[in-house]
């Protein structure tokens, strides 16, 4: 899902991705990932095509549902 923020534009990308530096350094999932995922292929698109809008359009911030680095961000902690 798209959307503006105050923060700028936003894409809530939900599991299509597990975390932000995935995408930024094209990291493929975890070999066991693959245990749960209904359809390799389509997760494969997606990761594609996240990077892809990561490439032409920085701005954009794209946040997963599982991205320490995001929550962190969020919540203004700290990584400990």
């Amino acid at each position: 899902m798209f959307l503006m923020s105050a923060k700028g534009e936003e894409f809530l990308c939900a599991d299509a991705v597990w975390s932000s530096r995935a995408y930024r350094e094209r990291r493929k999932q975890h070999a066991a990932a693959v245990l749960i995922m209904d359809d390799r292929g389509q997760y494969t698109d997606n990761f594609e095509r996240l990077c892809l809008l990561h490439q032409q359009y920085p701005q954009i911030r794209i946040i997963s549902s599982h991205c320490k680095e995001e929550l962190l961000q969020q919540t203004g902690e700290k990584e400990s």
